[in-house]
């Protein structure tokens, strides 16, 4: 007889926690949640409270709540393979194995050798593999499947990864697995992996229980750990450490991790990431790549107080027609050319003031600084590749930095019309403590031209009349500045917004560059002013 409240508790895991159909091994049927539940239900009947009380007693956490602890005993009791591979042109489908089709050929021998495997030497009585377990003509249920794709295997009690172009570890990293994009997920998700090769003859020694690394004292990287790093650029420590959301990773970084993986379904690059970064959306197949990769970020930015790191990439920004922000990127492959030199860590990472997405665009706390082009012999030959030599105006900057252009067009800002434009510098990783600024050894800033060289850098707006109206600063409330020059002495900088929308200079790589020493820490009552730097909330 199993106890009410494991029966209710094992409902509640198959339904939310796995795959809404599996196969049942060896026999190869497909099953639903309830005939799965049914399935389940006899391994539970050791679940007493004897047995409950036993594991209470042997448990090394001090205090463990029931339910958790009947939980964890269900969890022990319910293992399923899930099978991660590259699809091939004749997979079996959920319509197929309904009518009865499509039986032979590779797609159907990689199915049976996958259960095979999963039955005989990791004795699991269910199986998954999504070719057959969605069905696709369910839009409800492919939306449900791909949201909680990360979960399932992460619940898995193994993964079989299939690399249908390896023979050893020689040739593994130019597998095609390493190239998609869902694939992703796939490698981090399990807790325990094992690699097969085209053969389906493991690429590590049978005793190997587990092909993913994990944490050991003392504990080195074995081959094919190396060998997934030269394949994927996720290092040994990453692998190991590595959990959902942004504990203890940077958003840049996975990113790149995702940048040069394809799918066949554009908007599945963005949809791909939902379960790595633990946010999630509905799916829209046909609103294209960009619009879903921008809802991707949109979520990130939602959830997370750790999103400096966002603002860590180059080159394209979001289309116009989908967000009137230009500071938000349009695809994971804007993030290959992030600063990997600014060590953001813990609350380095969260900005001191909210970072809001509105429809004036995204609002970022900035640090603004002015910034000019020293003499340089080399300066017309940099320019002709696209490339500029600039520093902050003052000692704030150590020495000057190259700041390559994304647009060939941007080339004429330094040209003869060079002195109708102010440049400033935008520095966003400062980290504000009360009534002082903190600036890191390595500034990243966004570069902004404005017109009239000559209007002070507190106002940061053109001199009227002007074709520039979003440059004017925006009073509390949204409400436009209207104030006499001889009021603007009287600043609350917490409330001074500005729409430097249209001012930002698109570059091909992130600005970043070593601050003084004597400017690593700012007093707002004394040392802004006195070198001339503004703090303010912009919109981009």
């Amino acid at each position: 007889m199993v106890l009410p409240e494991v029966t209710d508790a094992l409902r509640e895991y198959i339904f939310d926690q796995m795959p809404i159909r599996l196969l049942k091994l060896p026999e190869m049927e497909l099953v639903e949640r309830r005939a799965v539940f049914q399935l389940l239900i006899p391994k539970m009947e050791d679940i007493t409270e004897e047995y409950l009380a036993q594991k209470r007693e042997t448990n090394t956490i001090y205090f463990v709540q029931r339910d958790t602890l009947v939980r964890d005993c269900i969890k022990e009791r319910i293992r399923y393979a899930i099978l991660s591979h590259t699809w091939l042109e004749d997979e079996v489908t959920f319509e197929d194995w309904k009518l009865g089709r499509n039986l032979s050929g590779p797609g159907y021998e990689k199915l049976q050798r996958f259960c095979q495997v999963a039955a005989a030497e990791y004795e699991v009585s269910l199986g998954w593999m999504d070719t057959i377990c969605i069905n696709k003509d369910s839009t409800s249920e492919l939306d449900e499947s791909i949201r909680s794709m990360y979960r399932w295997y992460e619940n898995s009690f193994i993964c079989l990864t299939y690399l249908a172009n390896t023979t050893s570890l020689d040739d593994m990293p130019d597998d095609r697995w390493f190239t998609r994009g869902w694939t992703l997920q796939e490698l981090l998700s399990p807790q325990r992996i094992k690699f097969y090769g085209k053969t389906w003859t493991p690429l590590t020694a049978k005793e190997i229980d587990n092909d993913k690394p994990s944490y050991s004292v003392g504990a080195t990287p074995a081959p094919i750990h190396r060998v997934i790093e030269k394949a994927t650029g996720i290092t040994y420590s990453e692998m190991v450490f590595f959990k959902p959301g942004l504990q203890g990773g940077e958003i840049s970084r996975r990113m790149v991790w995702a940048a040069k993986r394809t799918t066949t379904r554009g908007e599945d690059r963005a949809y791909s990431l939902m379960g790595i970064f633990s946010v999630t959306f509905t799916i829209a197949y046909g609103e294209g790549v960009e619009r879903a990769f921008f809802r991707l970020v949109e979520q990130i930015l939602n959830s997370y107080r750790n999103i400096l790191d966002i603002l860590n990439w180059a080159r394209m920004p979001v289309s116009s027609q989908i967000h009137s922000s230009n500071m938000l990127p349009s695809r994971p492959e804007c993030y290959l050319e992030r600063a990997t030199n600014l060590s953001l860590q813990g609350i380095e990472q969260t900005p001191s003031k909210p970072m809001i997405l509105t429809h004036l665009g995204l609002r970022v706390r900035l640090l603004i600084v002015d910034a000019d082009t020293p003499p340089s012999e080399d300066s017309k030959v940099l320019l002709k590749d696209g490339h500029v030599r600039m520093q902050c105006v003052g000692s704030l900057q150590k020495e000057p930095t190259i700041v390559h252009l994304q647009n060939i067009h941007d080339r004429d800002l330094f040209g003869p019309f060079r002195f109708t434009f102010k440049f400033v510098f935008g520095i966003w990783n400062i980290h504000e403590s009360g009534r002082s600024i903190r600036i890191p050894d390595i500034c990243s800033a966004f570069l902004f031209r404005v017109p009239h060289i000559n209007a002070p850098i507190r106002q940061l707006r053109p001199l009227a009349p002007s074709p520039f109206p979003q440059f004017r600063p925006l009073a509390s409330g949204g409400q436009e500045d209207t104030a006499c020059e001889g009021e603007d002495e009287i600043e609350e900088e917490e409330e001074e917004e500005t729409n430097l929308e249209s001012c930002k200079v698109d570059t091909a790589k992130v600005i970043s560059f070593p601050s003084s020493q004597e400017f690593r820490y700012l007093s707002r009552e004394k040392d802004l002013a006195t070198h001339g730097v503004k703090l303010r909330s912009v919109y981009l």
